[in-house]
C-alpha cells in the first residue's frame, strides 16, 4: 500500500514534473476521473502511477490568482471523491489513494478558500474510514485533528456543517473507545448534539446522527453512571429506529444499538424488563438479516451478549447456552472473514463472560477454563492504550480467582492478584468502574490471605475496599457492596487477631451496608448472610444470646424472601444450621441441634459435587451428628458422623489447607466410637487419621499443637484399654511437645496442661495458672470448661477414699472460679494496703496491667473450620505481665500474715460456713453421685450416696426442662391459665418427682427431717450443686399427688454458688437504719413494656411506711442515680429488664433509662455489707449450660458485688406474678418493722406458697422459677 503523507506534500522538482504544463495535468486528472467514473478496467498499479504523477506535479505557479487556484483544484477534489467511491465498491487500496489525493488537495488549498473547511472534514472522514478497517491508531488521531479543524473553519450557515459535526463526533467516539479519554466522549456528545439540532427531522441522515448521539451518551453513562445519559441514549436509539425503514441497512444497526443501550441500563439497574427488551431488539435484528450480510456476526454476538446478561440475573440455563452458541458462531465467522483486533478482543471478552456465567451456574470446570482462555486471548488482542484493557484484565483476574476457589492452584491466585492489580492501575481515578475493580482486587487479596495467612494481604484487602468507598456516593448498591466487603475483611481480621474492635468494626460496616442498599435489592440476602456471620463470630466470642438470635432471624428472613436459585440460598441454609448449633451449645435445646442437621443436609443436597465448599460442609455436618450423639447416644448419629466426615476427607483437594482439620475431626469421631463400643479397629482408625493430620501441616502451623494434642489423647485412651506402656509414653511425648509449642496465655494452653497432669492434686494446683486471672473472663470460662471433668473426677476419687474434707476443698477450688477470683482480689488487697501500701500499690498496678491486656481477646475458633487461631503478640504481652504479677505475688506471700494470699481455702476452714442451717454440696460424676452435708456446730461432714442418680438421668431431665421452659415461654401471656393436667404439667411432675426421689429424699432421710406445718419451724437448707443439677429446681422437688412428699414440707431452700461467698457475705441480720431502694422501668427503649412493675412497686410501698425508702422510675432511674442510691441504701429491688453477659459477668446488669447498669460499675462502688437484692427481672438465676459449675448469672453477680442475699428467677415469669410475690415477700420480711435479710428465704418460701395456692400447685412454670441465693 502506498504510504500516506502526514502533512502538506512538498512539490517535486523532478525533470519529469518540470516538463509537464498545467493543462496537461488537468487533462490527466480529467481522463483518470472519467475512467474511474465509467468503471473502465485498468490495472490498479497503473492508477497508482498516474495518481503519483499528478501528486508530484505543481498545478499552477505561485503568481496565479486565488480564484484561478481554487478552480484548478476542483478536478483534484473530484478525483479524490471518485477514488473513495471506488473504495466503497470493494477496492480497499483505493482508500489509500483517496487519502493521498485529499492530503495533497488540503495542502494546496489556501486558508481563505471557503472550500478548505469541507475538504478538511472530508479528509478526516477518509482517515476515520481507514481506521475502522485497519485500526491504525495514527489514523484516528489524524481523523480527529482534521475533522476538528474543518468544523472550526466552517461558517455557522454552511450547509455541510451537520455532516462535519457528525464526522467529528464519530471520530471522538472512536478515539475514546481506543484511548479511553472521557474528554472525547463529552466532545462527541457536544458535536453530535449540535449536528442533530441542525438537521431537519425528515433528513435521511437524521437517523444516523441520532444513533451515534445515543452511542456517545451510552458510553458516557458507562463511566459516570448518570441515569439521564442512558435514558437519553435509549430515547435517541428509539427515534433513530423510527426514522429508517426495515429494508435499509441502517435498520439492523439501529436495532443492535438499541439493544445494547437496554443492556447497558440493565447491567446497572438490574431491571429484568431491560434485559428482555435487549433480547427482543437483537432477536428482531437476527430475524431479518441475511447470513451473508457483513453485520451478521455482529448481530449474532449482540444477541448472545443479551442472553448472557439475562442469564446472569435469572440463572436460566437455556439463556446462557444460547449466549455461548451465538457468540461462538459469531467468533468463528469473523475469524473466517477477517476481523480487526478490536473486534476479536470484543468477541472473545463476551464469550469469556458467558463461560464465566455458566460456570457460576453449573460449576463445570471446563467452562472456567474456556473463560480464562477467551479472556486471555482478548487481552492479547487489546493494545496497551485501549480503555477496555482494564476491564478485560479485571475479568481475567476474576476468572482466575474463581478457578482458584475450586482447584486451589497457587498459580491461579497469583494470576488473579496480578491481573486485578494491573486492572486497577490502568483504570483512571475518575472512572465509575474504579471502585468495582478495587473491590475485585480486595477479593483476590482475601482469597490469598485465607490460603497463606499473610497479614499484608488482609491489610491490602481492607485498603482496596476503603479506597473504593472513598470514590463512591454514600448510598446505593455499589457502596453497600464495598461496605459489606470491608466488613468481611474485618471479620477475617478478627479470625486472626481475636480483637473485639475488629469484629465490632465488621458489624458496623455490615450494618451500614444494609442501611444504604436499595430496598428489595437482589444482593440484600448476601449482605444479610455476611452480617449474620459477623454476629455469630461475636456470639462465640462474647456469648451474647441476642447476637446469635439476631443472626438466626436475619438468615431466616433472607431465606423466606428468595428462591433456591439465588446464589446465597445454599450458603444461607448451611450457615443458619451452624447458628442453630451454636445456640444449642448455649441453651442445650435439642431442637436447635436437630434443626442444624436438617438445614446442613438440605444445603448439601443443593450443592453441586464440584463445589469447593463440599468437603468443609460434609465435615461440618458430620460434627453436628457427632454432637447430637453425645447428647442422645444414638449410634445412628455416630454412623452418620463418620460417613460424612469420611466423604469430606475423600473429597478434599490435594494440598487443601483444611485437610488436616477434616482428618482430625474424623479421627476424633472414631475415638468417640471406640469409647462407646470398645472396638479396637475404631481406635486404630482414629490413630491413622490423626497421624495423617499431623503429616499434612508443618510444625510451625498454628494448628500443629492441636493436632498433636488430639493424637496424644487417642494414645492415652488406647492405653486405658490395653495398658500398653508404649501408648502412654507416646501420649506424654506428643502432649509435652504440644504444650511446649503453645505460648503462655494461649486459650488452649489449659487443655494441654490438663492432659499432662499425672495426678488430680497436680491438676488442682494448676487451676490458678490455667484459669489465669490475666486473661479475659471469657477465656477463663473457656479454660474452666476443660477443667470441669478433672475437678469432679478429683472430688469423686476423694469421696471414694472417704476423704470428704479434701473432696470439699477440691469442689470449692474448682467451682465458681471466676467469682472467687473477683472476691479474693478485692478484700485481701484492701488488707494489704493497710499493712504495706507500697507493695499493695505495685500489686494493684500489676493487676491493672493484666486486666488491660485481657481486654484484647486472643483469637477464637472459626465458625466452620474450628481450627486453632493464630497466637500473636497478645500472648507475649500476657507472658510479661504474668511474670511481673507472679514475682509480686511471691513477695506478698513472704509478708507475715499474707502467707496464704490468693491461695485456695483449705477444706477444714470451710467447715465453719454452715451457721444458720445445713449445707448440702452435691457432686455429679459419670461414675457416681454424692452429697456432702455440713451442719451447724458439727466438725464432721455427712456423706449421702445418691445411688439412684446418674449423669445421663440428669442430662435427660435438663433437656426436658429446657423444652418445657422453651414451650412455656412461647405460650405465656398475662392471663390466668386453667388448672388442667396438660402434657407440660405431667412432664414437670416427672422432673420434680425424679429430683425428689433421687436427691432430696435421701438427704432429708439422713438428716432426719420431718414435715412441719409451721413455716417458722422449718429448717433452712442451702444447696450447693454441680453439673447439670445447677440448672434444675431442687427447691421444688417433690411428688405432688402424695402427702409429705415435697421439699417445701420439710425445709426452706436457698442456693449458693460457693461456700466462700457465704463467708464473704456475712453481715448483721438487721440494722436500725436499714433502708431500701426500689427501681422500676415500665418502659425501656428497644425492649418490651413491663406494665406490672408499677403495681409491683406500689405493693412494696405498702410495707415501707417506717423505713427510709427511695423509689426511682422511668427517666429518673439513671445509672449514676441508682448507683448513688445503692451506696446509701442497704437493700435494692429491681423491677426491670436485665442482661446477662456470659463473656464477662461483671458487664451483666439491669436496663435503666440511660443504659445498662453493670455489675462492674456496682462493684466499683465498694458496696460492702449490703443486705438483700430482689431481682424481679427475667432469668436472673439462669446459668450457662456449658458452665454449670460457674453460676454465670446475675444472682451470683450481686452476691459477689457485696449483697448477702438475692431473690431471683430461673426463667421468665408471668408479669402478673411479680407484684403478687413481691407484695407477700415484703409483707413477711418486714414484719414487725425490722428489715432482716436473713429472713428472705423464709419470706420467699411464704410468698411462693401464696402464689402456688392462688394459681394452683400444678402450675409449676408460674411458681417454680423464684429462688433465693446467699445468706
Amino acid at each position: 500500500m502506498t504510504s500516506i503523507p502526514n502533512g502538506p506534500v512538498n512539490i517535486s522538482k523532478s525533470n519529469y514534473a518540470s516538463d509537464v504544463n498545467n493543462s496537461t495535468i488537468e487533462r490527466e486528472i480529467e481522463e483518470l476521473t472519467q475512467m474511474l467514473s465509467s468503471d473502465q478496467i485498468s490495472p490498479l498499479s497503473a492508477t497508482e502511477s498516474r495518481v503519483a504523477m499528478i501528486l508530484e506535479t505543481q498545478l499552477l505557479g505561485p503568481s496565479c490568482s486565488a480564484r484561478t487556484l481554487s478552480q484548478s483544484l476542483n478536478p483534484l477534489a473530484q478525483l479524490s471523491s471518485i477514488l473513495y467511491q471506488r473504495f466503497t465498491q470493494g477496492e480497499a487500496r483505493y482508500l489509500d489513494l483517496a487519502i493521498q489525493c485529499q492530503v495533497h488537495l488540503v495542502s494546496l488549498t489556501p486558508e481563505e478558500d471557503v472550500n478548505l473547511s469541507r475538504r478538511l472534514s472530508m479528509l478526516g472522514s477518509f482517515y476515520l474510514t481507514r481506521f475502522e478497517y485497519h485500526e491504525k491508531l495514527a489514523d484516528i488521531r489524524q481523523a480527529v485533528k482534521h475533522a476538528e479543524k474543518g468544523v472550526m473553519l466552517s461558517r455557522p450557515t454552511e450547509s455541510c456543517l451537520p455532516d462535519q459535526l457528525t464526522t467529528l463526533g464519530i471520530a471522538h467516539i472512536q478515539q475514546y473507545q481506543h484511548f479511553g479519554s472521557l474528554g472525547d466522549i463529552d466532545k462527541a456528545v457536544d458535536a453530535l448534539g449540535k449536528a442533530v439540532l441542525l438537521t431537519p427531522y425528515d433528513d435521511p441522515a437524521m437517523y444516523e446522527r441520532l444513533m451515534h448521539l445515543g452511542i456517545s451518551r451510552q458510553n458516557r453513562f458507562r463511566h459516570q453512571h448518570e441515569a439521564d445519559d442512558i435514558n437519553a441514549a435509549i430515547e435517541h436509539q428509539v427515534q433513530a429506529l423510527s426514522l429508517v425503514s426495515q429494508q435499509h441497512d441502517g435498520f439492523i444497526t439501529c436495532l443492535i444499538n438499541l439493544g445494547a443501550s437496554y443492556l447497558c441500563r440493565f447491567r446497572h439497574g438490574k431491571d429484568n424488563e431491560d434485559a428482555g427488551l435487549a433480547v427482543k431488539s437483537h432477536s428482531r435484528a437476527l430475524s431479518i438479516i441475511s447470513r451473508s450480510h457483513s453485520m451478521f456476526p455482529d448481530t449474532l454476538y449482540a444477541l448472545g451478549t443479551s442472553y448472557a446478561a439475562r442469564a446472569e440475573k435469572t440463572r436460566n440455563c437455556n439463556d446462557i447456552n444460547k449466549a455461548i452458541e451465538f457468540q461462538e458462531e459469531a467468533l468463528t465467522l469473523v475469524q473466517t472473514r477477517g476481523a480487526t483486533p478490536s473486534t476479536l478482543s470484543t468477541y472473545l471478552e463476551g464469550l469469556g463472560t458467558s463461560y464465566s456465567i455458566r460456570f457460576e451456574h453449573l460449576e463445570e470446570m471446563t467452562d472456567i477454563d474456556k473463560a480464562i482462555q477467551s479472556y486471555s486471548r482478548s487481552v492479547s488482542h487489546t493494545h496497551n492504550e485501549c480503555p477496555e484493557l482494564a476491564r478485560r484484565l479485571n475479568d481475567l483476574g476474576k476468572a482466575y480467582l474463581a478457578r482458584f476457589e475450586r482447584l486451589h492452584e497457587v498459580f491461579d491466585i497469583e494470576k488473579a492478584v496480578e491481573h486485578c492489580l494491573k486492572s486497577v492501575a490502568t483504570t483512571p481515578q475518575t472512572y465509575a468502574e474504579k471502585p468495582g475493580r478495587l473491590g475485585n482486587l480486595g477479593n483476590a487479596y482475601i482469597a490469598r490471605f485465607k490460603w497463606f495467612g499473610e497479614k499484608d494481604d488482609l491489610d491490602n484487602a481492607i485498603g482496596s475496599n476503603t479506597q473504593a468507598l472513598a470514590l463512591l456516593p454514600k448510598e446505593g448498591a455499589e457502596a453497600a457492596y464495598h461496605l459489606s466487603s470491608l466488613g468481611n475483611s474485618y471479620t477475617h481480621s478478627f479470625e486472626q487477631s481475636g480483637s473485639l474492635e475488629d469484629i465490632n468494626q465488621a458489624i458496623m460496616f455490615q450494618t451500614q451496608a444494609l442501611e444504604v442498599i436499595p430496598a428489595n435489592h437482589p444482593d440484600t440476602p448476601t449482605m444479610q448472610l455476611n452480617m449474620s456471620n459477623a454476629l455469630a463470630y461475636r456470639y462465640i466470642h462474647l456469648g451474647r444470646l441476642e447476637d446469635i438470635d439476631n443472626a438466626i432471624g436475619r438468615q431466616m428472613h433472607s431465606l423466606s424472601s428468595i428462591s433456591q436459585d439465588h446464589p446465597a440460598f445454599v450458603t444461607l441454609l448451611h450457615n443458619l444450621g451452624s447458628c442453630h448449633e451454636h445456640r444449642f451449645d448455649r441453651l442445650g435445646q435439642l431442637y436447635d441441634l436437630s434443626l442444624a442437621i436438617e438445614l446442613k443436609e438440605k444445603a448439601l443436597r443443593l450443592l453441586s459435587d464440584s463445589n469447593v465448599k463440599k468437603p468443609a460442609w460434609l465435615s461440618s455436618l458430620g460434627k453436628s451428628y457427632r454432637r447430637r450423639f453425645v447428647e442422645n447416644v444414638k449410634l445412628d448419629d455416630l454412623d452418620a458422623a463418620i460417613k460424612y466426615q469420611t466423604t469430606a476427607v475423600l473429597n478434599a483437594p490435594n494440598g487443601h489447607p483444611h485437610t488436616a482439620e477434616w482428618l482430625t475431626a474424623l479421627g476424633g469421631t472414631y475415638v468417640l466410637q471406640f469409647e462407646h463400643l470398645s472396638r479396637s479397629e475404631d481406635i486404630e482408625e482414629a490413630l491413622k487419621y490423626l497421624s495423617q493430620a499431623i503429616s499434612q501441616i508443618p510444625e510451625g502451623h498454628t494448628n500443629f499443637p492441636g493436632c498433636l494434642n488430639n493424637l496424644a489423647q487417642a494414645y492415652a485412651i488406647r492405653h486405658k484399654h490395653n495398658r500398653d506402656p508404649e501408648d502412654i509414653e507416646t501420649a506424654i511425648q506428643h502432649q509435652t511437645r504440644a504444650a511446649l509449642l503453645i505460648p503462655h496465655g494461649h486459650k488452649n494452653r489449659g487443655n494441654y496442661f490438663y492432659n499432662l497432669a499425672q495426678a488430680f492434686q497436680i491438676a488442682m494446683d494448676l487451676i490458678p495458672e490455667l484459669v489465669w486471672i490475666g486473661t479475659t473472663i471469657h477465656q477463663r470460662y473457656d479454660e474452666i470448661k476443660k477443667l470441669k471433668d478433672v475437678v469432679l473426677e478429683a472430688a469423686t476419687t476423694a469421696i471414694e477414699a472417704k476423704d470428704y474434707v479434701l473432696a470439699l476443698q477440691w469442689l470449692e477450688e474448682g467451682r465458681s472460679v471466676v467469682w472467687n477470683q473477683i472476691l479474693q482480689l478485692r478484700t485481701p488487697l484492701d488488707t494489704l494496703a493497710d499493712a504495706h501500701p507500697d507493695l499493695a500499690r505495685q500489686m494493684r498496678h500489676a493487676a491493672d496491667e493484666i486486666h488491660s491486656s485481657s481486654l484484647t481477646p486472643t483469637p477464637i475458633l472459626s465458625l466452620e473450620s474450628h481450627h486453632l487461631a493464630t497466637a500473636d503478640g497478645v500472648a507475649q504481652k500476657h507472658r510479661r505481665s504474668a511474670e511481673r504479677y507472679k514475682n509480686l505475688l511471691d513477695q506478698v506471700r513472704l509478708v507475715p500474715g499474707f502467707e496464704s494470699f490468693l491461695k485456695p481455702v483449705k477444706g477444714s476452714e470451710l467447715m465453719a460456713v454452715a451457721q444458720r442451717g445445713p449445707l448440702a454440696i452435691i457432686n455429679i460424676h459419670e461414675s457416681r453421685c454424692d452429697a456432702l452435708i455440713l451442719t451447724p456446730g458439727s466438725s464432721e461432714i455427712t456423706h449421702v450416696p445418691l445411688v439412684s442418680l446418674s449423669v445421663s438421668k440428669l442430662a435427660q431431665l435438663r433437656i426436658e426442662m429446657g423444652h418445657l421452659i422453651g414451650r412455656g415461654r412461647k405460650q405465656r401471656d398475662n392471663s390466668r391459665r386453667p388448672l388442667l393436667e396438660t402434657e407440660e404439667e405431667i412432664s414437670f411432675r416427672d422432673i420434680l418427682s425424679s429430683l425428689w426421689l433421687n436427691i432430696v429424699k435421701p438427704i432429708v432421710d439422713v438428716l432426719g427431717l420431718k414435715p412441719l406445718s409451721s413455716v417458722d419451724e422449718l429448717p433452712h437448707l442451702t444447696w450447693c450443686v454441680t453439673g447439670a443439677l445447677s440448672l434444675l429446681p431442687l427447691h421444688a422437688a417433690g411428688i405432688y399427688d402424695q402427702k409429705d412428699s415435697k421439699v417445701s414440707d420439710y425445709l426452706i431452700s436457698s442456693y449458693t454458688p460457693t461456700l466462700g461467698i457465704l463467708q464473704h457475705g456475712a453481715r448483721p441480720s438487721s440494722l436500725p437504719t436499714s433502708s431500701i431502694l426500689t427501681v422500676g422501668q415500665e418502659s425501656t427503649p428497644g425492649l418490651g413494656d413491663l406494665p406490672e412493675t408499677v403495681q409491683e412497686l406500689a405493693k412494696i410501698r405498702q410495707y415501707l411506711p417506717l423505713h427510709t425508702h427511695t423509689e426511682l422510675t422511668g427517666l429518673d432511674a439513671t445509672k449514676n442515680t441508682v448507683l448513688d442510691m445503692m451506696q446509701t441504701h442497704d437493700w435494692v429491688h429491681f423491677a426491670c429488664h436485665a442482661h446477662q453477659d456470659i463473656n464477662d459477668p461483671t458487664e451483666s446488669g439491669f436496663f435503666l433509662s440511660d443504659g445498662t447498669l453493670s455489675i462492674a460499675s456496682i462493684t466499683e462502688r465498694s458496696l460492702k455489707n449490703k443486705g438483700l437484692a430482689f431481682l424481679s427481672a427475667c432469668q436472673t438465676a439462669t446459668g450457662d449450660k456449658t458452665l454449670t459449675d460457674e453460676s454465670v448469672h446475675l444472682a451470683s453477680a450481686m452476691l459477689a458485688a457485696g449483697y448477702s442475699g438475692v431473690v431471683a428467677t430461673m426463667w421468665s415469669i408471668q408479669d402478673s406474678d411479680g407484684p403478687l410475690v413481691a407484695g407477700k415477700f415484703y409483707e413477711k420480711v418486714i414484719n414487725g418493722g425490722r428489715m432482716d435479710h436473713t429472713e428472705a428465704a423464709k419470706a420467699l418460701h411464704v410468698a411462693v406458697g401464696n402464689l402456688r395456692a392462688e394459681v394452683g400447685e400444678t402450675q409449676f412454670e408460674r411458681w417454680v422459677p423464684f429462688v433465693h441465693f446467699g445468706a
